[in-house]
């Protein structure tokens, strides 16, 4: 979540750790160093799964693909809304 939305969050949200919660002004701070490394540790075709904001799905599907990761797909939640990401890694390391 980017750090300037921390006021407009819902209360039940705001109990979860901060570290969790706010990574930098885009809220992408965490994943964009989250990704390269989940591709270098991966099994062989092994699968990466994120919950991530709702307008952050291009950004990260770039990143992911970026990573040299393969199948990259933003997945909608329950309300249509781009949540998830998945992609899988490379067959060979």
């Amino acid at each position: 979540v980017p750090d300037l939305e921390r006021d407009s969050l819902a209360a039940e949200v705001r109990h979860d750790p901060v570290s969790a919660l706010f990574a930098g002004p885009e809220g992408l701070d965490t994943i964009r160093r989250f990704v390269p490394q989940a591709a270098e540790k991966l099994s062989p075709r092994g699968l990466l799964a994120m919950e991530i904001g709702a307008d952050q799905g291009a950004q990260v599907v770039a990143l992911a693909t970026e990573a040299g990761l393969q199948a990259v797909r933003l997945a909608e939640d329950l309300s249509g809304n781009p949540r998830f990401v998945f992609a899988q890694s490379t067959a060979s390391p």
